[in-house]
């Protein structure tokens, strides 16, 4: 028989920014589960450049700007509107989004949305049309310190492509006392979006094999292969592993799960 709150009892540690743990934690709590915030990392702002500067003067020079996740569009927006007022500069830019809550964000701030890959990654940018088959757009790419560099690779020699980080992580460090609370008590699941999630969370043991034998004994959930990858090279075998890169993917795969165990 079917479980009416099949996470009823089941907690859950969360490893994302505290604000993308708050939004993750309130479906959960929804659904009768209980949460750990367990932050890995917070975002931190770079600085502007004087390069940079000048490229936001002059942005309505280029051809696309490319925004590879919804922190680019917000930070973004937030230097751009440092110098300009209004959107009127952006007019005639074509925006190029990965991944639809990416191009949402971007639509909602003012922006039209020329391109969206189906799917959400960068190689499907790399792949399409209106970059493979042009030459000489100049390109502006606001990214994260870790972001992947595919895109830049694959078009260096074929566009201008100006592209600046406008944020970082930054690892939080956790309570040494939450930490060996977490060993001696454990969780149901723990749920990682990225490899920098998984080092972060490892980074607070005070040994490597600590962390993964904690891993080990408890189900793990993540989002995209390159995070499983991570995790399996350090000899942890996730129950879940959501092809989507949103929260709510990952929790109907941990939906399933759970409900498979109880058919």
């Amino acid at each position: 028989m079917i479980q009416k709150n099949p996470f009823n009892g089941l907690t859950f540690l969360l490893t994302r920014d505290p604000d993308s743990n708050k939004k993750l934690a309130r479906v959960l709590t929804g659904m009768s589960a209980h949460v750990i915030d367990w932050p890995g990392f917070k975002y931190v702002e770079k600085r502007t450049t004087p390069l940079l500067k000048d490229c936001l003067n002059h942005i309505a020079d280029f051809d696309w700007i490319i925004f590879t996740s919804t922190r680019a569009v917000f930070y973004f927006l937030k230097k751009y509107h440092a110098v300009h007022c209004g959107l009127k500069p952006l007019a005639r830019v074509k925006v190029a989004a990965v991944g639809i809550k990416t191009a949402e964000l971007a639509k909602e701030q003012g922006m039209a949305v020329h391109l969206c890959p189906q799917r959400p990654s960068i190689k499907s940018l790399v792949e399409e049309s209106a970059f493979k088959n042009s030459k000489n757009k100049r390109i502006f790419i606001p990214r994260s310190e870790d972001a992947r560099d595919d895109f830049v690779r694959a078009y260096q020699k074929i566009h201008e492509i100006h592209h600046f980080v406008f944020y970082k992580k930054r690892f939080i460090k956790q309570d040494s006392h939450d930490v060996i609370r977490l060993k001696q008590t454990g969780v149901d699941w723990v749920l990682f979006f990225s490899p920098s999630a998984v080092a972060s969370f490892t980074n607070n043991f005070c040994r490597q094999h600590e962390a993964v034998v904690f891993l080990q004994r408890t189900k793990v959930a993540v989002i995209g292969k390159t995070t499983a990858s991570h995790l399996d090279s350090l000899g942890v075998a996730p129950c879940v592993v959501s092809k989507k890169s949103t929260g709510d993917d990952l929790i109907k795969g941990i939906l399933k799960h759970v409900l498979s165990k109880h058919i």
